[in-house]
């Protein structure tokens, strides 16, 4: 029983990543799109020396310091060439 319950801990703290992933197909192409685990956030990826984030401005709001995350080729979730670090989620104050 306790070996059943340290399997179990073990599989919660590995298993349970609340970041992006790259889920169903956008289209025809088959390419997948990033989603987060909350359908109110989005996967971004910092651009250098800044944090993303959303601003409100007279366009509306708008993702500001960073970039969206894509799914690359073999359906996995990348950071667009030119940010850093890794893809993480942030809600979208518009969804």
């Amino acid at each position: 029983m306790r070996r059943a319950l340290l399997v179990l801990v073990a599989l919660a703290a590995f298993g349970c990543d609340n970041g992006p992933y790259c889920g169903q197909p956008a289209d025809v192409t088959g390419r997948l799109i990033p989603y987060c685990d909350d359908p109110r956030q989005e996967p971004v990826c910092d651009e250098p020396g800044m944090e993303a984030h959303y601003e409100d401005t007279a366009m509306g709001v708008r993702l500001v310091g960073g970039r969206r995350a894509i799914c690359d080729i073999e359906d996995e979730i990348v950071c667009p060439m030119g940010t850093v670090g890794e893809a993480y989620c942030i809600t979208d104050p518009e969804l």
